[in-house]
């Protein structure tokens, strides 16, 4: 099946670069897809957990996951849309963390009935008002998701893609990889033509350490080398149901007061998509490659009240 993305740049490449050896004057196939079951993985992990059942008005579960999946492709054409190729005189090379690696995950739900305050008296009125309330919610804490950097500006004038939609290359990695806070960092990215001169806000990993690979060949970065922005949520709840009756358990007035990001931490993007307009940008032609200017939302509070009957 022929690869309609790169239909176009095969047929200009006797214009643009007429030595090059994998232009053959006459060819008349743009390029050929193949797909095989040929992928290799392995997952290793440390799991644990811990339970408390429902006694004093607590009840709680806790797990925490340390694992490392690593692969040559995460699943069907690597769930990726095409955000990166493949080389396909080298396999091997692609072997990296999965794109769904999470090197360490800790979630925590809970849920506690306040206790009882003395000294409300006999009045059924005032003790249904005030005993019974919950607060509940669940906490995450999450290391990032892999990124892979990618050159969309197909210079190596193979379309060595693994999927039919696109066909980026990688680019050359100069320098070992640094992350940063990107409420903090500024930086002047340099792989840019022409370069920038001004620094710049946001940026989750240095730019300049990327170059673009000569035409012709293929880049030495690899596959996920790096990880983007974690996750550290927490949502809440505090509820109370109010019954009719209380020997009627079915029906009741629940009222309840939710927090999602209750703490307001910035839960940074980290969607490894170098052609989209989302997460951190790793495509090396992109203005804002190595920045992360999208985030999940902030603080939300919703008030809510249900009716059983």
């Amino acid at each position: 099946a022929a690869d309609p993305t790169c239909i176009a740049n095969r047929a200009n490449q006797h214009v643009l670069y007429p030595s090059h050896a994998l232009y053959a004057p006459g060819n008349v196939f743009a390029s050929v897809g193949v797909q095989a079951t040929n992928g290799v993985s392995n997952y290793n992990s440390l799991q644990a957990s811990l339970t408390k059942r429902l006694s004093y008005g607590l009840t709680f579960l806790a797990s925490y996951t340390w694992s490392h999946s690593i692969d040559d492709t995460s699943g069907y054409e690597n769930a990726s849309a095409g955000y990166r190729g493949i080389n396909p005189f080298n396999f091997a090379s692609y072997r990296g963390d999965s794109s769904f690696d999470a090197r360490q995950r800790f979630v925590f739900s809970y849920d506690y009935e306040l206790p009882r305050i003395n000294g409300l008296g006999k009045n059924a009125f005032v003790r249904g008002l005030v005993d019974g309330w919950h607060v509940a919610g669940i906490t995450t804490l999450q290391t990032g998701f892999p990124i892979t950097v990618a050159d969309t500006g197909f210079r190596s004038l193979s379309c060595d893609s693994y999927t039919y939609y696109g066909c980026p290359d990688a680019p050359n990695n100069v320098a070992p990889v640094q992350t940063y806070d990107p409420r903090t960092s500024s930086l002047v990215n340099t792989t840019r033509n022409p370069a920038n001169t001004t620094a710049l806000p946001y940026y989750w990993f240095n730019p300049n350490g990327f170059a673009l690979e000569p035409i012709g060949t293929m880049g030495n970065e690899g596959r996920n080398n790096f990880h983007g922005p974690g996750i550290n949520n927490t949502d809440l709840s505090f509820s109370k149901r109010f019954y009719y009756r209380t020997e009627d358990q079915t029906r009741f007035l629940e009222l309840r007061l939710e927090g999602y990001n209750v703490f307001n931490h910035t839960q940074f993007s980290s969607i490894p998509v170098a052609n989209l307009g989302n997460g951190v940008y790793s495509d090396i032609n992109s203005g804002n490659f190595g920045q992360v200017l999208s985030a999940a939302p902030g603080r939300t509070i919703q008030l809510g009240a249900k009716l059983y009957f």
